[in-house]
């Protein structure tokens, strides 16, 4: 280059001066232009941000509730083991030394519980414990919650808050279990233990190790009171936690995620959510910096495209300014449609200056957004389809006890969960053969294959035979001459099975376009567990009727052998020895005979009749109390001879469950009056007004002394006030020798 002259310096110099009108342009061109880049950087950061935040709380909203669902799942292999031990007649026989040889024996199976297993009879009294700890037994448990619950709700289990039970007062956590006879009488609780102590490496711990695999951040599982029962430092177990608002939200039922802070004040995404069928919750923490850190380098990243956004325009705003203006401007339009939520929002690219690669870096971010949410809106939708099926399912077999409409309802919902139209449920017989229970739309031989499992065996049978699912990807690629009927399909088959018990194989067809993938094949899997289990409760419920009719037919005999056959037993004595008195003339004599021989046969009579009451369907659900009560004293106290009285005040308004306990207290106490009061009299009076109900039952019968009644056994009074005090209410017995009874009950209404 030459050397510049001091004109063209001069000329250079001026061009910079602030009194001259290029530099005015420039600087007022600058000032809009910096201004509208900046808007542009900022809306797109804050539209990114605003985007990252609401999927990064729904992502973790989801992963939560689905982490808690899981970790329900995985526990409920050890409450299972202790319900099957329960079963076991060393364990409910309920003696402390068979209950001691019976955890013996089961020790081996019982070693997952670290902490040690412990057996309460019906009082909450500690009877056994594995491993020996003598200072325990007589102890009372019974004001122990899972034990409360247990006995108060009737159900076979309950998760306590962390305790301290285990050796040496360990903090624990226990799994409860009822124990109840064959006859279903509650006989204690067994109860299994898990150390919190994270060294310990117990099966619980190791639970919820596999549950945090592929979390990132913390994880922490916390009971009923807010104390942490695992936390992915482990200095934080045991610590209380109740004082953070997602403990404390959790703790009242809610489930979701928000932004919030930690213990320590760091920000950060918290998702939470109860753990079914306990009173615990779980909680997962994700920073909000490390999330962001992406973010981040795109802010740095915009600022760059900022600063030569900002410079270009300064240098070419005499010739270009509107040129640069509109692009600018359609960018910051674009940026405000994604900031609304229009992903995907993409611009023309005019140029490829730096306001065109920013336009290119705007598409690119629009377009993984759009692809990303694209992505997360159809794993969600197939995760919750997945789930949604296998809730129906679950459902369907909870709901019904008829094999084929189960059968039948769990495959269509398997079907539409797999968007697939054929498919079969086979079921083995007692021969252990295959045999279809439901099929849709499989032509015949279509499931024949060669190669694949070996010497043409059927695809269901390999399944039986190797005991886990086969998935054949192209059916196309193990045709043969007798298998042509599905050339462009895939297979899945996955046995159905109950406790490793081999039951069938449930089979899924669809069309080779789209593969069967490793979730699907797990979704099968699990709804394959439910089926067996549908088919077990079908099983259970046939088993329940048949001990049902046998229970009654029992009962009957029972009935006849202590009152009617001893009642007619008296009617033929008085009978014989009235025909002897009446041989021998001695009428008067016959006379008292004859009248003991009709009021023995009208005991009978009114015995048989009670008995023909109780075996006709019920009408309480179809009458109400008022009508079943009437419809009582029409069918067996009148037709006794027995004078009847039903008074109503007020408009009788009850839940069903209340009407059903009040029913059968008067049934026992009308059931009393005719076997033993010998009334010729009853009379019910039923009032309710002002949240208050009362329950009178009297009669002119022969009466007793209640306390004796008591002292004697007194099933039937104990029965009538164990009834009433469940509904809270009270029970009176009022009652003397020749005095007939009267039995009161006093209801407050909620």
């Amino acid at each position: 280059m030459g050397e510049q002259t001091p004109i063209e310096g001069v000329r250079l110099f001026a061009w910079f001066r602030w009194d001259s009108l290029s530099t005015k342009i420039i600087v007022w061109s600058f000032v809009p232009a910096a201004i509208i880049l900046l808007m542009v950087a900022l809306a797109t950061l804050n539209a990114y941000q605003e985007v990252t935040e609401d999927l990064v709380i729904e992502r973790d909203r989801e992963l939560t509730h689905l982490a808690a669902s899981k970790f329900v799942s995985e526990i409920s292999q050890y409450s299972n083991l202790l319900l099957d031990e329960t079963r076991r007649a060393g364990i409910y026989n309920a003696h402390p030394s068979d209950q001691a040889a019976a955890l013996i024996e089961a020790k081996n199976r019982l070693l997952t519980f670290d902490g040690g297993v412990v057996i309460l009879d019906s009082f909450g009294q500690v009877s056994a414990t594995l491993p020996l700890r003598e200072s325990l037994h007589g102890e009372d448990w019974s004001a122990r919650e899972y034990f409360i619950l247990l006995l108060r709700t009737r159900g076979d289990y309950a998760f306590s808050n962390i305790v301290a039970d285990g050796p040496g007062d360990t903090e624990v956590i226990s799994i409860a279990t009822a124990i109840y006879d064959p006859q279903g009488e509650f006989r204690g609780a067994m109860v299994g233990m898990f150390q919190l102590d994270p060294a310990s490496n117990n099966a619980f711990h190791g639970t919820l190790v596999s549950l945090r695999l592929g979390m990132s951040g913390q994880m922490y599982l916390f009971d009923g009171r807010g104390h942490i029962i695992f936390h992915s430092d482990p200095t934080q177990i045991g610590k209380d936690f109740s004082g953070l608002m997602v403990v404390q939200r959790t703790l009242k039922g809610e489930g979701g995620a928000l932004r919030t802070v930690n213990a320590q004040g760091q920000s950060i995404v918290a998702g939470f959510a109860p753990v079914p069928l306990t009173d615990w919750g779980l909680v997962t923490e994700d920073s909000w910096s490390v999330l962001t850190r992406e973010g981040q380098n795109h802010a740095m990243f915009l600022l760059l495209l900022l600063v030569a956004g900002v410079i270009i325009p300064t240098l070419v705003v005499l010739v270009g300014i509107r040129r640069i203006m509109k692009p600018i401007e359609a960018l910051m339009d674009a940026t405000q449609a994604v900031a609304r939520g229009d992903f995907g929002k993409t611009l023309p690219v005019s140029s490829k200056d730096e306001i065109g690669k920013l336009t290119e870096q705007f598409n690119l971010m629009s377009s993984e957004l759009e692809s990303s949410y694209t992505l997360l809106e159809r794993r969600v939708g197939d995760r919750t389809r997945e789930l949604s099926a296998l809730y129906e399912v679950t459902s369907v077999a909870n709901e019904s006890l008829d094999l084929e409409v189960t059968l039948e309802r769990s495959f269509n919902q398997v079907l539409e969960a797999l968007e697939a139209k054929l498919g079969s449920i086979q079921l083995l017989d007692d021969h252990g053969d295959l045999h279809i229970a439901i099929q849709r739309n499989i032509p015949t031989g279509s499931e024949k294959t060669t190669e694949q499992v070996k010497r043409d065996h059927d695809l269901s049978e390999w399944v039986v035979n190797h005991n886990e699912p086969l998935v054949v990807q192209d059916l196309s690629n193990e045709m043969t001459e007798e298998n042509e009927t599905l050339p462009h399909y895939a297979y899945v088959g996955v046995p159905v099975r109950l406790k490793k018990k081999m039951l069938g194989v449930l089979s899924v067809i669809r069309s080779i376009k789209k593969q069967f993938t490793t979730e699907e094949v797990a979704l099968l899997g699990s709804i394959a567990d439910q089926i067996g289990v549908a088919i077990e409760n079908a099983r259970l419920y046939e088993q329940a009727e048949q001990m049902a009719v046998i229970e009654e037919r029992s009962r009957l005999a029972r009935d006849l052998h202590d009152s009617v056959t001893q009642s007619l037993y008296s009617v033929i004595l008085f009978a014989e020895a009235a025909k002897r008195l009446s041989d021998k003339g001695k009428l008067d004599e016959t006379k008292d005979y004859l009248i003991d021989l009709k009021e023995n046969a009208q005991q009978a009579l009114k015995e048989l009749r009670l008995m023909v009451y109780e075996l006709r369907s019920p009408t309480l659900e179809n009458e109400g109390l008022i009508g079943a009560l009437q419809h009582r004293l029409n069918t067996v106290e009148e037709r006794a001879g027995v004078k009847t009285e039903l008074q109503v005040e007020g408009t009788i308004d009850l839940e069903e469950s209340v009407e059903e306990a009040l029913y059968r207290i008067v049934q026992e106490a009308l059931n009393n009056s005719l076997k033993h009061a010998a009334a010729s009299a009853v009379e019910i009076k039923l009032s309710q007004s002002s949240g208050h109900f009362e329950l009178c039952v009297s009669d002119n019968g022969q009466g007793f002394d209640p306390d004796l009644a008591v002292d004697s056994g007194g099933i039937g009074m104990f029965s009538m006030r164990e009834r009433i005090e469940k509904l809270g209410g009270s029970f009176e017995v009022i009652s003397n020798p020749d005095s007939g009874t009267s039995i009161q009950c006093h209801l407050k209404l909620m």
